[in-house]
């Protein structure tokens, strides 16, 4: 229950503050994309494939709205890494992409247009028996996830 309060309050932190942080200059959002420079990190551990998938649908929702030709607003990057540091990084294991295809493509496409970012932690790829061949080629791995988010904060990445 846990896990899904924290998705659904990132989806609404995403609705309500990232689709005016990437669609106007100035106004009341100018000190938040200031401060955050228009990035935010999720900081993801143990969640199920389904709110994996959830979390992509939701970023691959805001980027089409903001690209939507009738309200006039491009994005260039909506700007949301995703840091992996738990079981959920089996399911960019290459040996299990047949079963979680839908979810590994959906990241391909969003990384390559850089609505996010997918970051694994390498120490826990290691603790499930797994290595960087075994990652798809968009992921990132990042020694250790926990400071990575540390990192991307202190980078200016606002912390959902």
């Amino acid at each position: 229950m846990l896990i899904k309060s924290l998705i659904v309050t990132t989806f609404i932190l995403l609705s309500s503050v990232a689709v005016p942080v990437f669609s106007q200059e100035g106004g009341p959002q100018a000190k938040i994309e200031n401060r955050t420079d228009g990035r935010f990190v999720i900081d993801v551990t143990l969640h199920t494939a389904d709110e994996i998938e959830a979390l992509l649908t939701r970023a691959e929702e805001l980027y089409e709205s903001g690209n939507n030709k009738n309200n006039g607003v491009k994005y260039t990057r909506v700007g949301i890494a995703l840091v992996l540091h738990g079981d959920e990084i089996k399911l960019f294991d290459k040996k299990s992409y047949k079963k979680y295809k839908k979810i590994v493509d959906k990241a391909a496409k969003l990384d390559a247009n850089n609505v996010i970012e997918i970051k694994i932690c390498s120490t826990k790829m290691k603790a499930l028996g797994l290595e960087e061949k075994d990652m798809p080629p968009f992921a990132e791995i990042v020694p250790f996830g926990p400071d990575e988010v540390d990192n991307l904060v202190k980078k200016g990445y606002l912390y959902l």
